[in-house]
């Protein structure tokens, strides 16, 4: 059993080590206490200059709405808006892989798909992007938009252009619920060679009977009604 003098040495040595390192305790707890002081300052500060600029803002805006006055968005690299997207790489749908890759392994079919643009650039400022583009043996080229389930009204917007510009390299393939109980949209769309129908996910052969009767249909590729 320890001695009880040297307990209470070991005691008197613990409390005198404990009131020595006060001071240094006391400082660093200042110091601490001082930097939180600080950092909440400078957050009640920047809040304070955010709900005034928002506050010039609000009242700004009521003076032109008052005045009838039209209102403009500027922005620039200063604007410090960051987006949280991190990949901006093209997303391909997977079953948009499999069909690629399906007729790259079928060759000698009198079609080859080649890389294309982003986009199709029509008359005025309308744009279109069209899913794939091929080219026959040769050496017309041909363009597939697809239209699903979804794009009906995309669908009558396309075939108003194409009916005003037939000889745009442009086919289409539709699913066939996007047709469902609309006779005159079907008819409409039927009327240009080429275009297609589909279940869910044209197959290789079926867009490959399309571009050859498209093809046929010009011969110099255009389109004939």
């Amino acid at each position: 059993m320890p001695d009880a003098r040297i307990l209470a040495a070991e005691l008197e040595l613990a409390h005198a080590t404990h009131l020595a390192n006060a001071p240094e305790r006391e400082l660093a707890m200042q110091n601490h206490i001082v930097a939180l002081q600080r950092k909440l300052q400078t957050a009640e500060d920047e809040n304070a200059d955010w709900l005034s600029e928002l506050e010039k803002a609000t009242e700004e805006a009521e003076y032109y709405k008052q005045e009838n006055i039209a209102l403009r968005l500027r922005l620039d690299e200063s604007s410090r808006l960051v987006c949280h997207y991190t990949n901006f790489g093209a997303y391909i749908p997977e079953e948009f892989k499999m069909f690629q890759d399906y007729f790259n392994q079928t060759p000698d079919r009198g079609w080859t798909m080649i890389p294309r643009e982003s986009y199709l650039k029509l008359e005025g400022n309308l744009l279109t992007f069209p899913d794939f583009r091929f080219r026959s043996d040769s050496g017309t080229e041909i363009d597939v938009e697809l239209f699903h389930q979804w794009h009906k009204t995309p669908l009558k917007e396309r075939l108003d252009y194409l009916e005003q510009h037939p000889e745009t390299p442009l086919i289409l393939g539709v699913d066939r619920v996007c047709l469902k109980n609309d006779e005159e949209l079907k008819e409409r769309f039927q009327a240009r060679p080429g275009n297609f129908l589909f279940s869910s996910f044209p197959g290789v052969e079926n867009v490959i009977k399309a571009l050859d009767k498209k093809e046929r249909s010009g011969g110099d590729g255009t389109f004939k009604l």
